[in-house]
C-alpha cells in the first residue's frame, strides 16, 4: 500500500492483510491533450470576415497613400467625422480642423499610423459608424469575384474585382462559440490602407489555462491520505490584448469535488516576477452548496461538487504580453474522500474576451455571468486518489473458524498520526437471500447441490448483502484502536485504515 507517510501498524494476532495500491497513471488532463497555460494567435486563416471601405479614391502606385480622397460605401462619414472631431478624440490624432475625408485622410497619413495604438483606437471609433448594407463578405473559399489566398506566414489575402482600392475596416465574423469542443478562439480586428488586395494577419490571441498538482514537481494525477493538504498551481500567459481599447475580462473558475475543503487563505497569485495583492490586483469569490446565496451564478455547486470559487483579474492589462500567470493555492482531502480506485477531481477553466469590437469597460463583476461575450476553455482536471486497507483476520492455516467469531484485536500507530476507521458489514443471515456460504469465507449465489454440497458452509442457512457503513474516529489521534472480527465473513469489517498526518 503506498501512503503518503509511512505509519507502523502492529496487529495482536495473526492477520492476513490483502493491501490495495495505486498504480502509475499518465499525467493527461480529462481531455486527454496536454494544456500549456499559453497565450495564442488567431489562426486568421480559419477564420471569416466582413470588410468595410472607410476611403475610397486614387492610387498612383502600390504602396502610395490614396489620393482623391471621399468617404467609402462602408461608413457612414458625417457622423464618424462628427465623432473624431467630438466625444470620440483619440489622443496623439488632431482631427478638429477636418471638414472632408480628405482631411481625416491627410491625419492618418501624417500621424505615426504604424503605432497599433492608433490604429486600434481609429478602428474602434470607426466601427461604430460602419454601414452593414455596404459590407463585403470574405469567407474561407475563393469567389467569382474575390480571391482568397492562404499565406505561407499564416496570413490571408483577399484580392480581385470584388474589392476596390481603398482604406479598410475588417470585422472577424467567425462563430466562436466558448468551450464547445474545446474551441479556444477570440476574434481578429485591424484597419488596413490597401490597393486591390486586402491582406489580414492575426492581431488577437486567445488564453488558455492549465491544472497541476504540485506534489512536489507538477502531477496530473497523485496520491494523497486523508487529512493531507493538496497543493494545486494554475497557469496562464497574459494575452496580447491591444485590439481591445476598451478593457478586457479575464477570470478563472474552479471547482473542488466533496473530498476536498479548499483553504481559502492559501492563495498566492503571480505574474511574471510580481505578486499581486488580493483585493487590490485581483479578486477571490468563493461559493459553498451549503450557502443560502448563489454567490457565483454561472456555476452549480452541489453534494458532488460542494465548494467552487472565481479568480478576476482586475486589470490584465496593466501587463505584459507573454507574462506567465501562475495561481497556488491547498485543499485538504477530507472525511468525505471516496477511495480508490475511485478519484478525488478539481478542475479549472478560463473565461475571457473574445470580441475586440465589444466595450468591457468596467471590468468583469466577480461572480457575475458578463453579458459580453466571452471565451471559455474547456474544463482542465487533475485527480487525487486515497487507498485503504482491508484485513481479515484467520487461523494458522488461513482460513476462518467459528472460534474468531467477534475475537477482539488492536490496532496501534505511532508518532501520533490521524486516522479514520470505516467498517463495512455486507453478509447478513435472511431466510429470502440469495447469497450461500462457502467453507472458505466467502459467498455465492450458486445454490448447493449433492456433488458439490462440501464446498457450502451450510446449505440451507442463505444471506443477503445489504451493506452498511459506518466510520468512527474520524481524525483522531489514538494511538491504539480495538474492534471484532465480523462473525460471518471473518474480515475486519472490511476496515479502511486511513492514517495520515497533521
Amino acid at each position: 500500500m503506498k501512503l503518503k507517510r509511512a505509519a507502523s501498524i502492529a496487529l495482536a494476532g495473526a492477520m492476513a492483510m490483502s493491501l490495495m495500491a495505486v498504480p502509475a497513471f499518465a499525467e493527461t488532463n480529462s481531455a486527454g491533450t496536454q494544456n500549456t497555460g499559453k497565450a495564442y494567435d488567431v489562426n486568421v486563416q480559419n477564420h471569416t470576415y466582413k470588410a468595410y471601405q472607410i476611403f475610397k479614391g486614387t492610387q498612383a502606385g502600390v504602396g502610395q497613400p490614396l489620393g482623391n480622397v471621399e468617404w467609402g460605401s462602408g461608413v457612414d462619414g458625417a457622423r464618424l467625422l462628427a465623432a473624431l472631431k467630438d466625444d470620440q478624440k483619440i489622443d496623439g490624432l488632431d482631427f478638429s480642423n477636418c471638414t472632408t475625408a480628405q482631411d481625416v485622410a491627410k491625419v492618418l497619413t501624417g500621424a505615426n499610423t504604424t503605432d497599433e495604438t492608433l490604429a486600434r483606437a481609429f478602428a474602434a471609433v470607426a466601427y461604430k459608424f460602419k454601414t452593414d448594407a455596404a459590407a463585403i463578405d470574405l469567407g474561407t473559399e475563393s469567389t467569382t469575384t474575390i480571391e482568397r489566398t492562404a499565406n505561407t506566414d499564416g496570413s490571408v489575402s483577399y484580392s480581385g474585382d470584388g474589392i476596390s482600392k481603398g482604406y479598410y475596416l475588417i470585422e472577424d465574423t467567425t462563430d466562436v462559440t466558448p468551450g464547445t469542443d474545446g474551441k479556444e478562439d477570440a476574434k481578429n480586428l485591424t484597419v488596413l490602407q490597401v490597393a486591390n488586395t486586402i491582406t489580414i494577419k492575426s492581431k488577437a490571441q486567445y488564453p488558455t489555462i492549465e491544472k497541476k498538482i504540485l506534489d512536489p514537481d507538477e502531477k496530473d494525477v497523485n496520491e494523497a491520505s486523508m487529512g493531507e493538504d493538496v497543493q494545486y498551481e494554475l497557469k496562464s500567459t497574459v494575452p496580447d490584448t491591444k485590439a481591445y481599447t476598451e478593457g478586457y475580462y479575464f477570470y478563472m473558475s474552479d471547482m473542488q469535488s466533496k473530498g476536498l475543503t479548499l483553504d481559502e487563505n492559501s492563495f498566492v497569485v503571480t505574474v511574471g516576477d510580481k505578486t499581486l495583492t488580493k483585493d487590490t490586483d485581483y479578486t477571490v469569490t468563493v461559493e459553498h452548496s451549503t450557502d443560502p446565496a448563489d454567490t457565483i451564478d454561472y456555476i452549480t455547486t452541489d453534494a458532488d461538487w460542494p465548494t467552487a470559487f472565481e479568480i478576476n483579474f482586475n486589470n490584465i492589462q496593466n501587463y505584459t504580453a507573454g507574462q506567465a500567470i501562475k495561481v497556488t493555492y491547498k485543499a485538504e482531502l477530507n472525511k468525505d474522500a471516496v477511495i480508490y480506485p475511485a478519484s478525488n477531481p478539481n478542475k479549472v477553466n478560463l473565461h475571457y474576451s473574445n470580441n475586440p469590437n465589444e466595450d468591457y469597460g468596467g471590468g468583469h463583476q466577480p461572480g457575475e455571468k458578463p453579458t459580453k461575450p466571452t471565451g471559455e476553455t474547456p474544463w482542465d482536471e487533475v485527480k487525487t486518489y486515497t487507498t485503504g486497507v482491508k484485513l481479515q483476520k484467520t487461523d494458522s492455516t488461513g482460513k476462518f473458524t467459528d472460534a474468531l467469531k467477534d475475537a477482539e484485536f488492536t490496532l496501534t500507530t505511532t508518532d501520533g498520526m490521524k486516522y479514520a476507521v470505516v467498517t463495512t458489514n455486507a453478509f447478513t443471515e435472511d431466510a429470502n437471500g440469495t447469497y450461500y456460504k462457502l467453507t472458505d469465507g466467502t459467498y455465492t449465489t450458486t445454490a448447493p447441490t449433492d456433488a458439490t454440497t462440501s464446498n457450502y458452509a451450510s446449505t440451507t442457512t442463505k444471506y443477503k448483502n445489504a451493506t452498511t457503513t459506518n466510520v468512527t474516529n474520524d481524525g483522531k489521534t489514538t494511538t491504539t484502536v480495538t474492534a471484532k472480527v465480523d462473525p460471518v465473513s471473518g474480515q475486519i469489517r472490511s476496515w479502511r485504515w486511513q492514517v495520515y498526518t497533521d
